[in-house]
């Protein structure tokens, strides 16, 4: 869980590799992109060159299907993609192995929550084994990092985007007035 403009892929790769030092292997489940390939009707994500209006267009998503199954839907939608993720794994195996059982010293990293609802919902599912990360950027950071990421979708220079990146980090924050909105 992270607020927008920070480097979530760095924060992963530093997961990943803590896993790694301990035995485990990650897979990587982005809500987003799990909830876009289930090809439900109204849940379409455009493809967007500009990056904030890609980011602003996911946020409209994630509050979409928040909107159409409930505050923790994108939660369910990533336990739905964990149990797939061991279905193709079992799979593999001989058949008295197959299941949805839990795949031995496997880890899943889950981006990105942005509701108490999605977070409550999967500590529900997964009980202790259920950690949450938080990472944080200040907020000066947060800005040169989305500003700079506009800039370079727009083949512009990031000083340019300031304004841009504001506004998607107070709608990230919390949207006043959308029960379904971003919340970290």
């Amino acid at each position: 869980m992270a607020p927008v403009g920070v480097n979530l892929g760095d924060v992963a790769d530093e997961i990943r590799t803590a896993l790694l030092a301990v035995g485990y292997r990650a897979k990587e489940v982005n809500v987003i992109d799990a909830a876009a390939a289930l090809h439900i009707k109204g849940w379409t994500l455009k493809e967007e060159r500009a990056y904030e209006r890609r980011i602003a267009d996911r946020m409209d998503f994630g509050n979409r299907v928040r909107c159409d199954i409930g505050l923790d839907g994108l939660a369910m939608i990533a336990v739905g993609q964990i149990q797939q993720l061991r279905r193709e794994h079992h799979a593999q195996l001989p058949a008295e192995q197959h299941g949805e059982k839990p795949i031995p010293r496997v880890a899943y990293i889950i981006r990105s929550l942005k509701t108490e609802s999605e977070v409550r919902r999967l500590r529900e599912v997964y009980g202790g084994s259920c950690y949450i990360v938080a990472a944080y950027a200040s907020r000066d950071v947060q800005l040169d990092t989305l500003s700079k990421k506009i800039g370079e979708s727009r083949l512009a220079g990031f000083d340019n985007f300031r304004s841009e990146a504001e506004a998607l980090i107070k709608r990230d924050e919390r949207e006043r007035g959308v029960s379904h909105g971003q919340n970290v």
